[in-house]
């Protein structure tokens, strides 16, 4: 871009120091994206109170290379930037591991302080740090569908099943429980995972990008309708929860 010159004084042959060209470049190096420098832009006054003609200033960038020192100072700064960005992240990346790290040992101390070591937590998702602190076993909701299952929560109720079969908690890392998981625990369902997180990943990929299965469709509609029928989502009770872990107790 062509800077034009504006004239505010007759040129007088004036000494003028390094150092005081050295203010002088500052000020252009700030100013240099305009088409046209004025005087009032902040060139400082030199020793004897005089300020450079912008002739003089524009010979001092042609000169001494003003061009080629600004464009490293840009690149300068570019880099500065990106290293403290990177520091940035870096920074923000341990913070966040030490929040995690936080939340398991509080996890890890939630379940031995309020599990026997011979009890076991339905999960969802996969599987955490938690499994190797803790000692205790972590069991799917689709392992537990089977036939006796389903008899022993038709005769004595969801709970006092878990309880029988020593299972104390839920716990999932998600905002609610899978609670169509549930559904092949009290009825029979040719689904055996609905949420499709673990067993048939075909479930959660058609749900991801839309495409239509009438046969899907069909089989998601008679789990539907088994956690309506028995009020699945009812029988969940929220205990505690540290970060986005949570732990669900049974009820009938």
């Amino acid at each position: 871009m062509t800077e034009d010159v504006e004239q505010t004084e007759a040129p007088v042959a004036i000494k003028y120091s390094d150092a005081y060209k050295e203010a002088c470049f500052f000020v252009w190096y700030q100013n240099r994206g305009k088409t046209k420098f004025h005087a009032n832009d902040g060139f400082p006054p030199s020793d004897d109170g005089k300020i450079p003609s912008l002739t003089t200033v524009l010979k001092w960038r042609n000169g001494l290379g003003w061009v080629e020192r600004a464009d490293a100072m840009d690149g300068e700064v570019s880099r500065n930037m990106e290293k403290d960005a990177i520091k940035m992240k870096a920074e923000a990346i341990k913070k966040l591991a030490k929040v995690a790290e936080t939340i398991v040992d509080e996890g890890v101390q939630f379940i031995k302080e309020n599990m026997k070591p011979d009890e076991f937590l339905l999960f969802e998702g996969y599987l955490t740090p938690l499994t190797i602190y803790t000692g205790r076993g972590f069991v799917m909701p689709a392992v537990l569908a089977d036939d006796a299952i389903r008899e022993d929560i038709r005769r004595i109720g969801f709970a006092n099943t878990m309880r029988e079969y020593r299972v104390k908690y839920l716990f999932t890392p998600n905002e609610q429980p899978f609670y169509l998981d549930y559904a092949p625990l009290f009825e029979e369902t040719k689904l055996l995972e609905p949420s499709g997180q673990n067993f048939n990943r075909n479930i959660l990929i058609y749900k991801t990008i839309g495409v239509a299965d009438r046969r899907l469709k069909e089989d998601l509609r008679q789990v539907e309708e088994i956690e309506r029928k028995y009020r699945i989502r009812e029988k969940f009770v929220l205990e505690h929860q540290i970060g986005k872990m949570k732990f669900y107790s049974f009820k009938d």
